[in-house]
């Protein structure tokens, strides 16, 4: 009746309420928390450590356009192993609001 060695988790994940905003604070604490290096996502998902450290900072500007962050932030997501389309949403309200183009300005004027 005990578990196989098959059936036990190699270490028990740590449990993290991540909340319903998920900032990048949020995914280097989770990252953290589970042993994972950045280095160890940038090799599995090709990501160079340049943008990911961009994404946990979240230095919006460093950032390339919002479909590659949401592809980025997905499979970073993936890597520390959170709920994937909810990192995803919750990371782009957030670029999103930040990015927002402020009324009364334009490219033109500058």
């Amino acid at each position: 009746p005990g578990a196989t060695p098959d059936e036990r988790h190699e270490s028990p994940e740590p449990i993290i309420d991540m909340g319903d905003d998920v900032s990048g604070a949020v995914l280097r604490k989770i990252r953290e928390a589970r042993g994972i290096e950045l280095s160890d996502i940038a090799h599995r998902t090709k990501i160079s450590e340049r943008h990911l450290r961009a994404i946990e900072e979240e230095r919006f500007g460093d950032m390339p356009a919002a479909v590659y962050v949401r592809g980025y932030v997905m499979e970073y997501a993936k890597s520390i192993r959170i709920d994937p389309q909810k990192a995803v949403n919750s990371y782009l309200r957030r670029y999103n609001a930040r990015n927002a183009p402020v009324e009364g300005t334009s490219k033109e004027a500058i």
